[in-house]
C-alpha cells in the first residue's frame, strides 16, 4: 500500500520535473513516444504524451504545471527484494521542490502486478504537494468498479494524516454508489459510509483499519444492506492471519435479481496467505439461484487446515432441490482428504432417477482445483454415465474438463474440451449413434402410427468470447421411420438424407436443414439471424433479424411431431410449399405459396376426423391468406377462407368458414352433424366467434356421476404448484343454434329427443346471455323408482346459459288413474309438485306415481317407501336420511341396519322389482344369517313370501291394524 500511495505522490512530479530543471520559465511543445522512469520498486513509462508545458519554478522552488496529458500511464510493481525496509513509514517525504498540477489528463493507466492487472480511463486529476501536505483531487476515472472521483489530503510527515473522500458509482442491471469518508492516518484508518446504495436498496456501514507496515493488526468491519448484515474482525498479513467473519442475510434479493431466499453464515480464516485455514457454517432456506435453480433447505459446515497435508473436509445437505421443472428431494455433497488429495462426492435423488458422482484431486497454491471426475452416473428415463475418469481444473474464475465420454442408453456424447475462464466459452466433442431413446421424453413426441430406429451423429466447436463463434452439426447415421397405415401394415418412410447445421460468426447464425426419403419427399431450408449477447448468456430476441429461405414437396406428414397433450392425434397428407423472409423474428414479412391435399386430422379420444383435406395459401406481409380450404367430415364438407396474421406477439385469426351436413363430432357417445356459416376472428387475445348453423344430427350422452373432488382447504403435502396459462377469451357474438330435428340427450335417466334453437351473446367465462328456446319432442327420465314419459318439455332461455326457465311434465302412464311430477320456475331454483289425471289428494298421487295403484292397496312395506319417496320430493334431496341416499346411489329401494350388537347387526337390501313384486336380501355380519326373499302382493292384506338361504320357507300372509 505505502508504495502505490508514495507512487501517486511522487510521480506527476518526477517525470514533469525531468524536462528541465532551473529557475526561469520555459514553454515547451513536447511530442514523446515514451518517457519511462524507475522509482524505487516502481517502473513508469508514459507513451503518446503531446501537450503544451508550462513550466514555471518560482524564486522559492515551486514548481507550475498548467496542463498534462498523456495516452497511457503503465504502472508495474516489482517484486520486493528487501521487504522489512520497506515494511515501516518513513519520518517524512522529503520534495526537492513544492508541486502544483492544475490538471492532469491521461486516457488510460496501466497498473500491473505479478498476477492482475487493472485499468483505468480516462483519469482526470489535480494535485498540490510541498514540505507539509499533500492534496490530490482525482476529478473522474472509470474504473472496473465503476466511475471514481476522490478529494484527499494528507500530511507530510509520521502518521501521515488523511482527511478526505472518495466516492465510486456504477449503473446498470446492478446499480450502486458507494460513499465514503476518510480520517485518520496511515497506522489507523476509519472509513464511514453515507448516502450510499445498493440496487435501490440503502448501503450503511464502518471500517476501522490498523496498518503496521504491510500487515493489517487491528480490522473491525460492519455494512449492512438493507436488512442485511456482514462483520469481521482481526488481522491480516502475509504470514499470519485471523480473521472471524458472520453473515446474517434475510433477504438475498437485495443483492441481487437473480437470487432470493435467506442465509446464514460465519467461519474463521487463519493462517498464511498462501495457505490459509478455512472454517465455516452455512444455513439457507427458500433459496433460488441463477439458471431457475431452487433449494427449500441448504445446510452444511466445513474446515481446510493449513499446509499441503492440511485436513480437509466438507459437508453440505440440500433438501427439495428444483431445477427448472426437474424436482430432486435430497441432494449431499461431502469432501474428505488433505488439500494435495482429497475426494468430493456428489449425490442427489429424485423419485424417477439419481444422481451420483466422484472429483478426486488437490488444492494449488494458486487457489485452483485440478483432479478428474472420476465417475458420474445418472440413472432415469434416460441413463447418462462416464466410462472413464477425465481431467477437471477448477478456479474463481475458470473450469476446464477435458476427454470425457458420456454413455447414453444407447449412444455417446464424446466431449473433447469444455472450458470457461473470466466469461470466455469453449466446447468441442461429438455425438455418436444417438438413438430416439437417448432423447427425454419431453424433447420429441411421435405420434403413436410412428417408430423407428434412428441414429444420430454430430460435432459441435463453440467459442463465446466477444462474440460466439463455432459450428454444430447433426445428421441421419443410420435406420428408419416407420409407418402404421390404416391396415396395420408397416410402411418404412425410407429416410435418406437427414441434416441440420448452425454456423455461427460473430453472434451471427446460419442455419441449414434438409431432409429426403423415398416416401417422406423432401425439405430444404436455410435461415439467418443474430443473437445477442445478455448478462445471463446469448439470446435470441424478438427484435433480432431474420431472413428465410425454404421449399419442401412433402409426401406425408405422418412423422410430424405432435404435442404431448394430445397423445393420440395423428395427422397426415401432401404438402407443398416455398416461403421466404426479410423481416425480424417478431414480425419475419413471410411470402411464398403453400398447398395441400389428402389431409388428414383424427383425435380419437375427441371424435374428430377429418379426411381428405385440401388447401390453398399464400403467404404476404407476415400473413397466411387461406384461399380455400376444404375438409370432409363423414357424409359433408367444411369450407375455410380467410387470414392467419403473424405480425404481432400474438396470433390474429379471421376465417370466414361454411358446413354442409359436416361431422363435426362422432364417437360413441357423441355426434355432432353441421350445416350453416359462421366467422371467427381472433386478435388481442380475443376469440370472436358468430354464426347460424343448424345441427343435422346429434346425439349427447350426459356421463355418470362426477366422481369426488377434494375440497379447496385441503392441502396435499408434496405436491407441487402449477400455474395455470391464462385462458383464451371467448366472445359469442349473436351466435345462432338450431337444434334441429334429430337432435338426442340421454344419460343419467334421461332419454330425449329435442329440437329448438339458441343465440348466445357474450364472453364464455361469464355465462353468455341466451334467448330461444328447446322442447323435448319425446322422451322419458328415470325418477322415483320409475320411467316416467316427458308429455311437455320447454326450457326458455332468457339470461344466463345456466338457468333457463323450466316447463315440464313427466307421468308415469298408469291406469285408470296417470300419476306425474311437474318442474316449474328455473334451473337454480326449481318447483316440483305432483299432478296426476283425474286430479286425486297428493297422497293418492304419490301412490299411483310410486305403486302404480292407490292408496287402499298400500302395504306396510309399501308405506315406508312413500314417507321416504315424499320426504325426498318435499325436501329436493336434501334432508333424506342417509340409507336412503345409500341405496340410490346402488340403483335400490330400500337399505337398512337392525340390530344392537355385532352379534345381533343385521344388512337389509330391498328392490322394487314391480307395484306387487318386492326383493329384499338379509345378511348377518357376523351371524349366520343369510336369506333372499321375493314378496308377491296379492292384494292389501294378502301377500304371498318364499325364502332361500339359512332359512327357506314359503309363507302367505294376511295384513290387519288396529285403529
Amino acid at each position: 500500500m505505502w508504495r502505490c500511495l508514495k507512487f501517486l505522490l511522487l510521480a506527476l512530479a518526477l517525470f514533469a520535473f525531468s524536462p528541465a530543471q532551473g529557475e526561469m520559465t520555459l514553454n515547451l511543445n513536447t511530442s514523446l513516444d515514451t518517457f519511462s522512469y524507475d522509482l524505487d520498486q516502481l517502473h513508469l513509462q508514459l507513451e503518446k504524451l503531446e501537450a503544451r508545458w508550462q513550466l514555471a519554478p518560482s524564486a522559492d522552488g515551486n514548481l507550475l504545471v498548467e496542463r498534462l496529458h498523456a495516452r497511457r500511464l503503465t504502472i508495474t510493481l516489482r517484486g520486493n527484494t528487501n521487504a522489512a525496509n520497506n515494511s515501516a513509514l518513513p519520518k517524512h517525504i522529503k520534495l526537492p521542490f513544492a508541486l502544483k498540477l492544475q490538471q492532469a489528463e491521461l486516457d488510460e493507466i496501466v497498473i500491473i502486478s505479478a498476477e492482475k492487472r487493472y485499468t483505468l480511463n480516462k483519469v482526470q486529476l489535480s494535485l498540490e504537494a510541498d514540505s507539509n501536505t499533500f492534496k490530490l483531487n482525482l476529478h473522474h476515472a472509470d474504473t472496473p468498479w465503476g466511475e471514481a472521483q476522490a478529494a484527499l489530503n494528507m500530511a507530510n510527515s509520521k502518521p501521515f494524516a488523511i482527511a478526505g473522500s472518495v466516492a465510486l458509482q456504477q449503473s446498470g442491471t446492478a446499480p450502486y454508489a458507494i460513499k465514503t469518508r476518510l480520517s485518520g492516518n496511515l497506522q489507523t484508518l476509519q472509513i464511514t459510509l453515507h448516502d450510499s446504495h445498493w440496487r435501490g436498496q440503502s448501503l450503511s456501514g464502518n471500517a476501522k483499519i490498523g496498518f503496521d507496515g504491510t500487515k493489517i493488526h487491528d480490522l473491525n468491519l460492519l455494512a449492512q444492506i438493507a436488512s442485511n448484515q456482514i462483520s469481521a474482525s482481526g488481522t491480516w498479513a502475509e504470514t499470519e492471519n485471523h480473521l472471524e467473519w458472520q453473515a446474517n442475510l434475510p433477504d438475498l434479493s437485495a443483492f441481487s435479481a437473480q437470487i432470493s431466499g435467506a442465509a446464514t453464515a460465519s467461519g474463521t480464516l487463519q493462517g498464511d496467505t498462501e495457505h490459509p485455514a478455512l472454517q465455516f457454517k452455512l444455513s439457507a432456506q427458500q433459496l433460488g439461484l441463477p439458471g431457475d435453480f431452487k433449494i427449500e433447505n441448504l445446510h452444511g459446515q466445513g474446515e481446510i487446515a493449513t499446509g499441503d497435508d492440511g485436513k480437509v473436509q466438507a459437508e453440505l445437505t440440500a433438501n427439495n432441490l428444483q431445477y427448472g421443472k426437474n424436482l430432486l428431494s435430497l441432494g449431499n455433497v461431502s469432501l474428505q482428504g488433505t488439500r494435495s488429495n482429497h475426494q468430493l462426492q456428489l449425490q442427489a435423488q429424485a423419485k424417477e432417477l439419481q444422481l451420483s458422482g466422484t472429483l478426486q484431486g488437490a488444492l494449488t497454491a494458486r487457489y485452483e482445483w485440478q483432479g478428474w471426475l472420476q465417475s458420474l452416473a445418472l440413472q432415469g428415463n434416460t441413463p447418462i454415465t462416464l466410462q472413464a475418469p477425465a481431467a477437471l481444473r477448477l478456479a474463481a474464475n475458470s473450469a476446464q474438463l477435458d476427454a470425457a465420454v458420456f454413455k447414453l442408453a444407447q449412444g455417446r456424447v464424446l466431449l473433447d474440451t469444455l472450458q470457461w475462464e473470466n466469461g470466455n466459452f469453449r466446447s468441442q466433442g461429438r455425438l455418436e449413434e444417438i438413438a430416439l431413446t437417448d432423447l427425454p421424453d419431453d424433447f420429441l413426441h411421435l405420434p403413436p402410427r410412428l417408430k423407428g430406429d434412428l441414429q444420430f451423429a454430430g460435432t459441435w466447436d463453440l467459442t463465446a468470447k466477444d462474440t460466439l463463434n463455432g459450428n454444430i452439426s447433426l445428421w441421419r447415421a443410420a435406420g428408419d421411420l416407420t409407418l402404421s397405415t390404416a391396415d396395420g401394415k408397416p410402411q418404412g418412410l425410407g429416410l435418406g438424407e437427414m441434416r441440420a447445421a448452425v454456423q455461427f460468426t460473430h453472434n451471427n447464425a446460419a442455419i441449414h436443414v434438409s431432409l429426403a426419403g423415398e416416401q417422406v419427399g423432401t425439405l430444404d431450408a436455410k435461415l439467418n439471424t443474430t443473437l445477442s449477447k445478455l448478462a445471463s448468456g446469448y439470446a435470441l430476441l424478438a427484435s433480432a433479424p431474420l431472413t428465410l429461405t425454404a421449399s419442401a414437396q412433402l409426401n406425408t406428414l405422418a412423422w410430424l411431431p405432435l404435442p404431448a397433450s394430445l397423445p393420440d392425434a395423428s395427422v397426415d397428407g401432401q404438402i407443398s410449399m416455398s416461403v421466404t423472409a426479410n423481416g425480424t423474428l417478431a414480425a419475419p414479412n413471410l411470402r411464398g405459396n403453400v398447398s395441400g391435399k389428402n389431409l388428414q386430422l383424427t383425435l380419437p379420444t375427441q371424435g374428430l376426423a377429418l379426411a381428405d383435406g385440401t388447401l390453398d395459401a399464400s403467404f404476404a406481409e407476415n400473413r397466411l391468406l387461406i384461399t380455400q380450404s376444404i375438409w370432409h367430415g363423414g357424409k359433408g364438407r367444411l369450407n375455410a377462407s380467410g387470414t392467419l396474421s403473424f405480425a404481432n406477439k400474438s396470433p390474429e385469426i379471421d376465417l370466414d368458414w361454411s358446413a354442409e351436413q359436416f361431422t363435426a363430432i362422432s364417437r360413441s357417445d357423441r355426434l355432432l352433424v353441421l350445416s350453416g356459416a359462421g366467422k371467427t376472428r381472433l386478435a388481442q387475445g380475443l376469440l370472436t366467434i358468430s354464426g347460424d348453423f343448424s345441427v343435422d344430427q346429434g346425439l349427447i350422452e350426459l356421463a355418470g356421476e362426477d366422481a369426488p373432488t377434494l375440497s379447496d382447504d385441503v392441502v396435499v403435502l408434496g405436491a407441487t404448484e402449477t400455474l395455470q396459462e391464462p385462458a383464451l377469451k371467448i366472445l359469442l357474438d349473436k351466435l345462432h343454434i338450431n337444434l334441429g330435428k334429430q337432435f338426442t340427450l340421454r344419460g343419467r335417466g334421461l332419454n330425449a329427443e329435442l329440437t329448438g334453437g339458441l343465440t348466445l351473446t357474450g364472453l364464455t367465462q361469464y355465462h353468455p346471455y341466451t334467448t330461444g328456446s328447446i322442447q323435448v319432442t319425446k322422451g322419458t327420465v328415470a325418477a322415483y323408482g320409475q320411467t316416467l314419459s316427458i308429455e311437455r318439455g320447454i326450457l326458455n332461455f332468457n339470461g344466463a346459459l345456466d338457468n333457463p326457465g323450466l316447463n315440464i311434465r313427466a307421468m308415469r302412464g298408469s291406469k285408470p288413474t296417470d300419476a306425474g311430477v311437474e318442474v316449474s320456475g328455473n334451473a337454480l331454483l326449481p318447483t316440483i309438485k305432483l299432478v296426476s289425471d283425474p286430479d286425486v289428494p297428493e297422497t293418492e298421487k304419490l301412490a299411483w306415481l310410486m305403486l302404480g295403484h292407490g292408496m287402499d292397496k298400500t302395504g306396510k312395506n309399501d308405506l315406508a317407501m312413500l314417507s321416504l319417496a315424499a320426504g325426498a320430493l318435499l325436501s329436493q334431496g336434501q334432508s333424506v336420511p342417509m340409507q336412503t341416499r345409500l341405496a340410490r346411489m346402488a340403483g335400490l329401494d330400500e337399505f337398512g341396519v337392525s340390530g344392537s350388537d355385532p352379534q345381533s347387526t343385521v344388512l337389509s337390501f330391498g328392490k322394487r322389482i314391480s307395484s306387487q313384486l318386492f326383493l329384499s336380501y338379509e345378511k348377518s355380519i357376523s351371524g349366520l344369517l343369510d336369506i333372499a326373499r321375493l314378496t308377491y302382493i296379492i292384494s292389501p292384506r294378502w301377500s304371498l313370501r318364499a325364502a332361500a338361504g339359512s332359512e327357506s320357507a314359503v309363507d302367505v300372509l294376511y295384513t290387519f291394524s288396529f285403529k
